[in-house]
């Protein structure tokens, strides 16, 4: 018996440390990581409530001279979601395991106020630098929501 328990206690030690609690929600971190994460930018008025229909212009700063990513606006709920992309050029200037995308959005209200933010989203490069627990580490830790604010103000031309 006391073989058994050995044993028993054994395995559950062994596969709480190499066993995720949730096989399926950790394999979907790690494959949002690699591949291109997402991440939502929610546009908020004076009193956070969500403005949907704001126009929004997103640009990237990392690649193509300030490319425009996206022109467009919020849905109706105020937000809009990237995917976030590095080509494989941009990865390879990057010297690190985690290449970084910087981004910068603008967004203005239905009456005519802007409000602006930047921002950066970690793409991983090659998974065998990192460890599984790393990799995890980055995708729970990343901002995967920008709000941008706008803070009521009337613009003045």
């Amino acid at each position: 018996m006391k073989k058994y328990c050995a044993a028993l206690f054994s395995f559950a030690l062994f596969a709480s440390l190499v066993l995720p609690a949730n096989a399926e929600s950790s394999q979907g971190l790690l494959t949002e990581l690699q591949l291109n994460p997402e991440i939502t930018i929610e546009v908020l008025d004076k009193n956070e409530a969500h403005v949907n229909s704001a126009d929004v212009l997103i640009f990237s700063l990392t690649e193509d001279n300030n490319k425009v990513v996206f022109n467009g606006k919020t849905d109706k709920d105020g937000k809009y979601i990237l995917k976030s992309t590095l080509s494989d050029e941009e990865k390879a200037k990057q010297k690190s395991p985690i290449a970084v995308a910087a981004y910068e959005v603008y967004a203005l209200s239905p009456e005519g106020e802007m409000s602006h933010q930047v921002f950066s989203v970690p793409h991983l490069k090659n998974s065998s630098q990192l460890t599984r627990d790393d990799r995890i580490a980055l995708e729970r830790d990343r901002v995967k929501t920008i709000s941008t604010k706008f803070k009521g103000q009337k613009p003045q031309l």
